[in-house]
């Protein structure tokens, strides 16, 4: 209720932009651009995805086998290593 309160009373206080007739004209004297569709490499979204996954997960088993014997910690960590090490060779 606050954050209305406070919204509503920043809307009446604060400075109006002047209408000006350039703010709504369109750009280059009127010409119309055709759309640029930007290309996008679909596999590199892909590896962005298999790293976020590696990582997240690596960093969740690493932190939940902290307080395990010695090893398996590094064993997570060499496991995390070499799907990374996999993944940035596939690409």
């Amino acid at each position: 209720m606050i954050g209305l309160i406070l919204y509503a009373i920043s809307k009446k206080i604060s400075p109006k932009g002047k209408d000006v007739r350039e703010k709504y004209a369109p750009y280059a004297c009127g010409e119309d651009f055709p759309p640029i569709i930007p290309r996008e490499d679909i596999r590199l979204f892909f590896v962005y995805v298999a790293l976020f996954l590696a990582f997240d997960i690596a960093v969740f088993l690493i932190m939940a086998s902290v307080r395990a014997f010695g090893l398996y910690p590094i064993l997570y960590l060499l496991i995390t290593l070499a799907s990374l090490a996999l993944i940035l060779h596939i690409k």
